[in-house]
């Protein structure tokens, strides 16, 4: 099957689950529902399926289409983790949802933040907090393998941006073709290494290069006023458009723009043909 990509918020029982995540395994909550049977059942079933075994527990708010799409992780699936600080992280799913019973727990394991113990016992996870034995809601969890973290933000597209301020635990990031194509670049970087931004320049002038822009909407004159524009944009002190059979020209005859930079003690001589196909 081919690999999916998934949104996961770590907001739920953050000490626990920041803990958790360092050591290979992505939890979520939903602690009431966490039993083997109750397990197999939801694996398996459909949209409605599942709606109906949710009716059947009494939840009927939306954030149960969260854990829906949680079971819905497989191994090879690439999951991004939006953090604080403005960073994010990727990981590789290593197998299929699992029950917090079955959790193989380090056992140095720490909260973050004030480094109490976390415990497993009957099935479920505790520590002390503020003198008190807390059971966490935690339920569920996938093992995963990091593949890239502290990536930050601002360094990825607008649409990666946008996809990370989805306000769902766990969401589904596969119907955008260009997100996959992203997040598979972001994971194929070295080491380390941040991806790069395309400025908005770059970016125009990609879009343009790939569209009709320039055959549909500008002639020949049109297109050399664009080009004198740009001359202008990068700096040249005099810009001209002379007519077809100005002398300046000179053995420059066929220049349809002329840019003069002065510092530079140079005359551009720019040609200008439109072409189609």
């Amino acid at each position: 099957m081919e690999k999916q990509y998934w949104l996961h918020r770590i907001t739920h029982e953050a000490a626990a689950s920041y803990s958790l995540l360092e050591h290979g395994f992505l939890p979520t909550g939903w602690e009431g529902l966490s039993n083997r049977d109750f397990l197999s059942k939801m694996k398996s079933a459909d949209v409605n399926g599942f709606r109906g075994l949710m009716d059947n527990e009494g939840v009927t708010q939306r954030s149960r289409w969260s854990l829906f799409n949680f079971s819905r992780f497989k191994k090879g699936d690439i999951v991004l983790v939006p953090q604080w600080g403005g960073i994010f992280a990727l990981y590789e799913v290593l197998d299929e949802m699992r029950c917090i019973e079955t959790i193989d727990l380090p056992a140095d394991i720490t909260r973050q933040w004030d480094e109490q113990p976390i415990e497993k016992e009957n099935g479920r996870l505790y520590s002390i907090q503020n003198k008190e034995r807390h059971k966490y809601d935690l339920g569920f969890f996938v093992p995963v393998k990091e593949l890239k973290k502290e990536i930050q933000r601002k360094n990825v597209s607008p649409l990666l941006q946008t996809k990370m301020k989805n306000r769902n635990t766990t969401a589904n990031l596969n119907e955008d073709a260009n997100v996959k194509v992203e997040i598979d670049e972001i994971c194929s970087l070295p080491p380390g290494e941040q991806p790069k931004r395309k400025s908005l320049y770059s970016a125009a002038v990609e879009a343009l290069q790939k569209s009709s822009f320039f055959q549909q909407y500008l002639n020949s004159d049109e297109l050399e006023n664009l080009v004198a524009i740009y001359m202008k944009k990068i700096g040249a002190d005099r810009v001209d458009i002379p007519s077809k059979n100005d002398p300046r020209k000179g053995n420059h005859a066929d220049a349809d723009v002329i840019a003069d930079f002065d510092r530079l003690k140079v005359r551009v001589y720019i040609l200008v043909k439109q072409h189609v196909g």
